[in-house]
């Protein structure tokens, strides 16, 4: 028997997850829409614009859903689960936007 096997890496940005770290107002946010627009347009993201997190305020066109608390996180999540194939189809990537806004929604939980 013989052990070994080539890996291959996938071209597919979707395949992967993607954290951008920086200072608030560097451009986190419109380099996020930029990426998904290019690679997946309209249908292909929905960017989750979490707490009191503001992002989105200065980029026109951006595919958005404002989620105030955990409640709406869970409902938006179990939406997209129950429904991929018919309301969702090209749907690739989820952006979460930011990290710290979702650990302070989900922490009452």
């Amino acid at each position: 028997m013989a052990f070994g096997k080539k890996n291959v890496v996938s071209q597919d940005l979707a395949d992967y997850s993607i954290m951008l770290m920086g200072e608030s107002g560097i451009g986190k946010t419109t380099t996020m829409y930029k990426v998904c627009q290019k690679e997946f347009g309209d249908d292909g993201y929905i960017l989750l614009n979490m707490g009191r997190e503001d992002g989105v305020s200065a980029i026109n066109g951006v595919v958005y859903e404002d989620v105030e608390n955990w409640k709406k996180f869970a409902a938006i999540v179990n939406d997209i689960v129950k429904n991929k194939d018919t309301d969702y189809p090209n749907l690739k990537v989820l952006v979460v936007d930011t990290l710290d806004q979702l650990l302070e929604i989900t922490e009452p939980e």
